[in-house]
């Protein structure tokens, strides 16, 4: 596992370590910042690199955005960090292929991140699609090695609402 993210490269989570992830109920992602993400009935809970574990309290309902997003980490950046929305660090959840630095140091090497916003009509079309019922399927599917990013997705509901 690369101890430097150089322009933000993203890490492939090991299988073994996205078997783990997976048991445990979350969805690993391929990010440089974010390894995975999970939700309850109200709460999102995201996976740093490092191992670990924040809530952010009544933020569940945006699972579905945070799975589309074509880039994990400017997501969480964008509409988690940067907006100051509550949360807290509820510990953490070590693997064998986590990056050994604090989570100072690991956010701040995304301080930076520019800000990612879905068009208005698509954030409308996915919040209606991605309900509970659905966002395991569309877990599992974004979960596939061929799909590399959710961004394919992202790019072809846009088209066709275009």
């Amino acid at each position: 596992m690369p101890q430097k993210v150089n322009k933000f490269e993203r890490i492939k989570t090991p299988v073994s370590d996205q078997k783990t992830l997976r048991d445990a109920g979350y969805t690993p992602f391929f990010s440089s910042n974010v390894s995975a993400g999970q939700r309850d009935d109200k709460d999102l809970f995201i996976r740093f690199h490092n191992g670990s574990v924040y809530k952010y309290p009544n933020q569940g309902k945006n699972f579905g955005d945070l799975l589309l997003s074509p880039s994990k980490g400017k997501w969480v950046w964008a509409n988690l960090r940067r907006k100051n929305v509550t949360f807290s660090k509820v510990g953490s959840f070590p693997l064998a292929g986590d990056r050994d630095l604090t989570d100072e140091e690991l956010f701040a090497e995304f301080q930076k991140i520019p800000k990612v916003k879905l068009p208005p009509k698509l954030t409308t079309m996915l919040s209606a699609f991605v309900i509970k019922e659905q966002t395991s399927f569309l877990s599992m599917l974004l979960a596939k090695d061929t799909l590399f990013t959710s961004g394919i997705i992202v790019r072809n509901l846009t088209s066709i609402i275009k």
